[in-house]
């Protein structure tokens, strides 16, 4: 028999009668509610393991009771399934927008229906398995993982592309999932990169004023978005004006939680040494610097290691990686490596299929090839000369 707690929201009774008599033969407790007002009410009582929602509803739609779902911390784990009659593609999108996690039409036959639910069900269930194995305090201790930080001073150098691509190299070389944190808060495109929709972001976090004593890796498991490749994003804001609520405070503590819940952090930074970026270069282990070959590029990488020198960086916690995203053409690999004093580990060559992957929402570094382009060599080089160097260094020491 099955096991869990089924909230039913719809505004139909013969509906609400119908899965009701369904979910409750198969062994689940199944609570009801005729409105999105009512199923808040009921939600501020009891927590149940998923809610099956109608779209169409008056007053409360189902959209709106998703969001203010996402909205609640208490609540914002529970997956949603909608249940709707529009098939549009801009009602889905609307949909996810709003944190929905599955959609199925009106009269879906009993045995797909269940079988969503069961879905939706393990997946939860995964989670939540995976967040008990012991105190944050301790969880900390035992598995405080690896943060790379990726920086360019310069825009359009790739490196949002790299840090992506990157994160999901060293979570299938580990064979487990890796954090990717998006500090471009005011222009983040890492869930455009991995086709993602969260329905937690940092803006949602700062909106709901959530403490930022109360991130734990345990917490921010529950928080984060992951791709089937097994990268677990925390995105920025969705939109551009909730980035000015977001605090230095909590966006450190949401990279020190999530240090704790995985292996690997890779960080995506803006073009900037905001507050953000200087608290977060504190505590990385390593920095990636993405450099172009242009004269622009060259002079952004220049200011950004004397920038590092002032702020007492160490040469061997920098990772020099040349990329190509409009071409070849500028400072050869030679030249620029004189200028800048520091060798360039990788040389990531120009690529087409960078931009085809993004409009695809197919990550570069997972495309099948019969032979992997040079550029997938390259970033499977930057990949592992990472992973080698944090082996060489080890994590950061407080003042390190």
């Amino acid at each position: 028999m099955a096991e869990g707690t089924i909230l039913v929201v719809d505004d139909s009774p013969l509906a609400t009668k119908i899965m009701s008599t369904l979910f409750a033969r198969e062994g689940y407790q199944v609570l009801t509610a005729e409105s999105g007002e009512q199923a808040l009410a009921q939600l501020d009582r009891t927590v149940p393991d998923l809610v099956v929602t109608d779209i169409m509803m008056p007053g409360m739609d189902g959209y709106e009771l998703c969001h203010q779902i996402r909205a609640r911390p208490r609540l914002r784990g529970i997956p949603v399934l909608a249940i709707t009659t529009v098939t549009a593609l801009e009602a889905k999108l609307r949909g996810f927008e709003v944190g929905v996690d599955d959609f199925v039409p009106k009269n879906t036959p009993a045995q797909e229906l269940l079988a969503r639910v069961e879905a939706l069900l393990a997946r939860r269930s995964r989670w939540e398995s995976e967040a008990v194995a012991a105190t944050p305090e301790l969880h900390q201790a035992l598995r405080l993982g690896y943060i790379v930080l990726f920086f360019s001073l310069k825009g359009g150098s790739g490196r949002s592309t790299l840090a992506a691509n990157t994160a999901l190299l060293l979570a299938r070389e580990r064979d487990e999932r890796v954090g990717l944190l998006d500090l471009a808060l005011e222009q983040g495109t890492a869930e455009l990169l991995l086709d993602l929709v969260p329905r937690v972001d940092l803006g949602t976090l700062a909106g709901d004023e959530v403490d930022p004593d109360a991130l734990t890796p345990d917490e921010v498991r529950h928080l984060v978005v992951v791709h089937p490749g097994g990268v677990a994003l925390l995105a920025a804001p969705r939109y551009p004006e909730d980035a000015e609520r977001v605090t230095p405070d909590l966006t450190i503590a949401a990279l020190e939680a999530m240090a704790g819940a995985f292996p690997y952090v890779v960080v995506d930074s803006p073009c900037t040494f905001n507050e953000h970026v200087l608290r977060a270069l504190e505590i990385a282990d390593l920095v990636v610097v993405v450099a172009t070959s242009d004269l622009a590029g060259a002079k952004a990488t220049s200011t950004t290691l004397r920038v590092f020198q002032e702020l007492q960086l160490p040469d061997e916690r920098v990772l020099v990686v040349l990329n190509a995203p409009q071409g070849e053409s500028g400072i050869s690999r030679d030249g620029l490596e004189r200028a800048l004093r520091l060798p360039i580990q990788v040389a990531v060559p120009y690529d087409p299929a960078f931009s085809q992957a993004l409009n695809s929402g197919q990550p570069h570094a997972l495309r099948r090839e019969r032979r992997p382009t040079a550029s997938q060599v390259a970033l499977g080089d930057l990949a592992r000369k990472v992973a080698e160097r944090l082996s060489a260094v080890g994590k950061r020491q407080p003042g390190g």
